[in-house]
């Protein structure tokens, strides 16, 4: 069985799957040690991280085909309909889902978690 290798080409593919796994092991390590809700909490953020990740990406795709004028004021668009989203849905998790705060932000940094562990592993061996 062959080594799988992390190129320019895989990287955001590796950074998915990675912070994907990562927050399926810490929740699972936040249910056997601290609450089932916590474990939620770390599965939403998680989730909402991702979510937010992709959406980010495919916002960045269409705004980088478009007239710089034009991209401009799309991205503005763009970046404030996102944040409002996510600002509205952790309102709602937080007030009427009651949802584990401590848990949420252990989700919510899993993406900034996958970066500087899969930075740390490039320079190891790029040598950077």
């Amino acid at each position: 069985m062959g080594t799988a290798r992390i190129t320019d080409d895989n990287l955001i593919t590796v950074l998915a799957t990675g912070c994907a796994c990562l927050v399926a092991i810490m929740s699972i390590i936040g249910w056997l040690t601290v609450s089932g809700r916590f474990a939620g909490g770390v599965a939403v953020g998680g989730c909402l991280a991702l979510l937010n990740f992709f959406w980010l990406r495919i916002a960045l795709q269409k705004i980088l085909q478009m007239p710089a004028g034009q991209a401009t004021r799309s991205a503005n668009i763009r970046y404030i309909l996102r944040l409002s989203a996510l600002g509205f849905i952790l309102w709602v998790l937080i007030t009427k889902a009651h949802i584990s705060i401590p848990g949420l932000l252990v989700g919510l940094s899993v993406l900034v978690i996958g970066i500087v562990l899969l930075t740390l592993y490039r320079l190891l061996h790029l040598g950077g």
